[in-house]
């Protein structure tokens, strides 16, 4: 190690690790080196202490004690403190510049300590509860669904199964989105050690299904059947028939494919009769028959949750004018 006599600090004298921030504030937590256990990252002005600005590659003083050093960037522990927390500063050791960077991304990380001396310390602690916000719409999470507890720089691994299966359907983990001390996003299902250093952090996991693995809305069997694959067709895209998107075609169960597959009614007069009402009905949805005298009226349920394809009007005259509207939906 080497101690600085002016500031009170204790250095590692030889490293070469590379993590996010929030990596490096565990890996330092987690340290264990010199016969000593409390490591931590540095502070902004901790690291800017050791910088000589005369200098360069490294920016250290000449005949400086350290080993290893890189001409790169060096986490510091500090937030800057604007865009929701998700920066943090580092101190290059090429030239010395301070500058903030997302915590998601990979710098060296340069441990610490305060020298120990044979006098009274007071130490600052924050007695508050550090909360963790955990949401999933699937699966049994580590902490659990909910907000949890934890003391000031607590230590805290989030998990969950990789997969589940529930309702008969299977679903896959696809990462999680985080706030906080947790890191904006990630494409596993475990986090890794993070030390919980902001206040309010959340994490919310997220899942795809087997049956919609790209979790656009289309079915992974339609969008092979009509586009060779499960995860390339865009469900905002207008289909051929230039009237609807490619997820109206699939809930009206046309053929995306096809200028004049449409979702169209007709209507049948017999003489003396009721009216008939008539499409093409596809197996899984469900369709709702609406009536009116006019346009500028509102329309009056006919027929709810009908699964058929053919429907008669009995309850209206066949010799007034009148409208009719339908609509579809999944079953």
């Amino acid at each position: 190690t080497v101690t600085d006599l002016v500031t009170r600090l204790i250095w590692q004298k030889s490293f070469a690790t590379n993590r996010t921030w929030s990596q490096a504030l565990a890996y330092c937590e987690l340290l264990s080196y010199g016969g000593q256990s409390d490591w931590r990252l540095p502070d902004k002005k901790e690291l800017m202490s050791l910088v000589d600005y005369g200098q360069s590659s490294p920016a250290l003083p000449a005949g400086h004690p350290f080993a290893g050093v890189q001409n790169l960037d060096y986490w510091s522990g500090t937030t800057y403190p604007y865009m929701n927390a998700i920066y943090a500063w580092f101190v290059g050791m090429r030239f010395g510049p301070v500058v903030n960077r997302h915590k998601t991304e990979t710098y060296y990380v340069w441990p610490v300590r305060f020298a120990t001396y044979e006098k009274t310390t007071t130490i600052a602690v924050d007695s508050r509860d550090y909360t963790l916000a955990v949401a999933s719409t699937h699966g049994t999470p580590v902490p659990g669904v909910g907000t949890n507890l934890y003391a000031w720089r607590a230590t805290v691994t989030c998990s969950v199964a990789s997969a589940v299966s529930e309702g008969g359907t299977n679903y896959t983990c696809s990462g999680w989105t985080g706030s906080g001390a947790i890191p904006v996003s990630g494409l596993t299902n475990n986090t890794g050690a993070i030390v919980l250093t902001e206040i309010v952090s959340s994490i919310t996991w997220n899942w795809v299904s087997a049956f919609d693995i790209d979790g656009d809305g289309l079915p992974n069997a339609w969008e092979l059947q009509y586009f060779g694959n499960a995860t390339n067709t865009n469900p905002n895209a207008v289909c051929s028939n230039s009237i609807n998107t490619m997820i109206q075609a699939y809930i009206a169960g046309l053929n995306p494919t096809n200028p004049a597959s449409r979702f169209l009614a007709s209507i049948v007069c017999p003489p003396s009769s009721a009216r008939m009402i008539q499409w093409n009905a596809v197996t899984g949805r469900v369709y709702n028959v609406y009536w009116s005298t006019n346009l500028l009226n509102s329309f009056q349920p006919l027929y709810t949750n009908y699964t058929g394809g053919v429907v008669t009007d009995t309850l209206h005259s066949t010799a007034g004018k009148c409208f009719y509207k339908l609509d579809v939906r999944l079953q």
